[in-house]
Order: structure tokens, then C-alpha cells, then sequence
């Protein structure tokens, strides 16, 4: 096996026990899932988290996530990809079961649904020269850079 494959089955591990154990509530709330298959929507535009591939797989850590989800809870697992912005909506409409696709918990998205504790946190830089950040003054300030 080489590392990588390691490292992302026990990324895939240790994620789904945060997912599962995170909180009593949500453990609850997807044992209370009676269907077989399990719905679960991605974006597939967001890699290393969920992406397709030149032969148009659907691979990732929320793929490798979705199916130990699978795995433990004994259901077959049906990946639906969507654009970003027609995930929150499908779930609540009940069009899938589950949402893993990268989402910031934010207060009006957690008014709307349930989030498990972060199983990634990640941040973004910006990489410039102190002379190229002097001349920016406001986040508009980049448009005439």
C-alpha cells in the first residue's frame, strides 16, 4: 500500500467516527435513515474533497467518507452530484439524505440544517509582495490589480 492510500483510509476513518460520534443527536439522526440506500449529494467540483476524474469517476475524501458511512451503517450509498448551490435545497426537499460537499457552518445555513462537527478544517492565503499589498486598500482594490 503505499502512503498515500494509508493515510487517506485513516483519514476516511477517523473522520467518519468524528461524523458518527460527534454528538448524540446526529449519530441518532442518521441511524433514523430506514432506506437501504443512502442519497448523499456532492458537488464534485471541490477536490481533493470530491472531484471527477479524466475517466469520470467520482473520487475524494467525501467519496472514501460516503462509503465508510455506508460501510458501518450497512446501507448501499448512491452519490449525486449537483451544483453547489442546489445542495442545501435538495436536501430539504428530501431529494437526498445526505450533503458532503465542503459547506462553512454558517448561523443561517445551521437555521436551514444539521451539521456534524468538522471532519476538515482549511484555510486560504493570499501570497503577494508587500509593494503589490500596498497598493490594495480595500478587497475591490484587487479588481485593478
Amino acid at each position: 500500500m503505499t502512503p498515500i492510500y494509508v493515510a487517506l483510509k485513516r483519514f476516511s476513518f477517523f473522520s467518519l467516527l468524528i461524523i458518527l460520534y460527534s454528538t448524540q443527536v446526529h449519530a441518532q439522526s442518521l441511524l433514523r435513515i430506514e432506506k437501504e440506500k443512502l442519497i448523499i449529494a456532492m458537488s464534485g467540483e471541490q477536490p481533493p474533497y470530491n472531484f471527477i476524474s479524466i475517466n469520470e469517476n467520482i473520487l475524494g475524501y467525501d467519496v472514501e467518507l460516503a462509503n465508510k458511512l455506508g460501510e458501518v451503517m450497512n446501507r448501499e450509498i448512491e452519490v449525486q452530484l449537483m451544483p453547489l448551490a442546489d445542495l442545501i435545497p435538495a436536501l430539504e426537499s428530501n431529494k437526498v439524505d445526505i450533503v458532503m460537499s465542503g459547506f462553512s457552518i454558517t448561523k443561517q445555513r445551521q437555521k436551514k440544517v444539521l451539521f456534524s462537527i468538522p471532519y476538515a478544517l482549511a484555510g486560504k492565503s493570499i501570497i503577494s509582495t508587500k509593494d503589490k499589498m500596498k497598493q490594495i486598500h480595500t478587497t475591490t482594490g484587487f479588481n485593478d490589480s
